[in-house]
């Protein structure tokens, strides 16, 4: 599951993955806008 996570700030969340049983974390990307962009891009 891709979620938000906006323990360290409110303004810039970072983009984590959870396993299935919610027991690690995988960071993706620590800027939502970099990475949306990048996602966004053609």
């Amino acid at each position: 599951m891709i979620c938000f996570d906006y323990r360290e700030t409110k303004t810039s969340p970072k983009i984590i993955l959870l396993d299935s049983f919610m027991s690690e974390i995988y960071p993706i990307s620590n800027n939502f806008k970099v990475f949306w962009s990048f996602y966004m891009s053609d």
